[in-house]
């Protein structure tokens, strides 16, 4: 097990739920809209949610889904117990072995961070996407409130998106937002 070079270009696509079975298999949330990466990968990162952002590479030795999740068997882990250290880690690959997002489309790891405006008012950062029936929502948390607002990411409410700046431009409806 070795480390990866840079956290920045992977793209998390499972966060490992639980351990599962007696072979040392683990089950995944998907976080991705392509669960085809587990079945083509051969090793994936794994990112411990520790203080240091450990990172460990590992090699996938099957994928199968399972309930509206993936179990994943991971060369390394032989049992249980091992299947356990990974409870709360996040699964990623390379952003080069990802699918490329649709015009007006972004990585979650993109979007959470970027501070949110409705003009030029700040509205907080987007602390989670949620993943929503039709479309997600983006959970923004106010910097000094600590309010949480529920923004759709829908054109009709997201204005603009710039990555480069780690803004998203927002014309809220009244209620909408509360600050």
């Amino acid at each position: 097990m070795e480390g990866c070079g840079n956290q920045e270009s992977l793209i998390i696509v499972g966060e490992i739920l639980k351990p599962f079975g007696i072979r040392g298999e683990v089950k995944v949330k998907l976080l991705t809209d392509f669960p085809q990466y587990f079945f083509e990968m051969e090793e994936m990162f794994i990112l411990f949610p520790d203080k240091n952002q450990t990172q460990k590479k590992m090699s996938i030795e099957s994928a199968r889904p399972h309930q509206g999740a993936m179990l994943l068997k991971i060369k390394e882990i032989e049992n249980p117990d091992q299947a356990e250290s990974l409870r709360g880690a996040n699964v990623a690959i390379p952003i080069e072995d990802t699918v490329p997002p649709d015009e007006d489309e972004y990585f979650v790891d993109e979007i959470i961070g970027m501070e949110v405006f409705a003009g030029e008012v700040l509205v907080g950062e987007v602390s989670n996407v949620l993943s929503g029936g039709y479309h997600d929502l983006y959970e923004v948390v106010h910097p000094q409130t600590g309010k949480i607002n529920l923004i759709p990411a829908v054109k009709s409410f997201i204005s603009e998106v710039n990555l480069e700046k780690g803004r998203i431009l927002i014309q809220p409806i009244p209620g909408l937002v509360e600050l």
